[in-house]
Parts: C-alpha cells; structure tokens; sequence
C-alpha cells in the first residue's frame, strides 16, 4: 500500500505560501503570471506542475547552501 497524498487540494489550499517560495527562484515576470494562472484552473495535473517547481526550488536552495559553505 502506498501513502495516498491529496496533492490537489494541498497545493491550492497553500498556493500562496508555495507562490512566495517559488517566486525566490524565478525571476521572469511572464513565468510567475504563468503560474498564477495555473492557480485559476485547480486540475490535478496543474497541481503537480505546481509541486514540481517548488519541490525544484526546494532542492536548488539546499544545493546552493552546500555550495555556499
């Protein structure tokens, strides 16, 4: 049996917080208005891009702090 995760309703329910987050990595205007508007069509799949990209911003923040050390 696998942990069954509501990544759906996790994402837009804290997309606020997640949008601060990602908007460190991102500095493009265009991108960040691209995924606020992923914000307006709450799909699962728009949920996983979503998480993709903060879980990327995640790992290139401890990747840059090692780095930094």
């Amino acid at each position: 049996m696998g942990f069954v995760f509501n990544i759906k309703k996790y994402v837009f329910d804290n997309f606020n917080l997640i949008y601060e987050d990602i908007s460190t990595l991102i500095d493009y205007d265009e991108n960040l208005t691209n995924i606020k508007k992923l914000n307006n069509f709450p799909t699962r799949i728009n949920a996983n891009r979503i998480w993709r990209i903060k879980f990327l911003n995640t790992y290139l923040n401890s990747i840059n702090s090692l780095l930094k050390r």
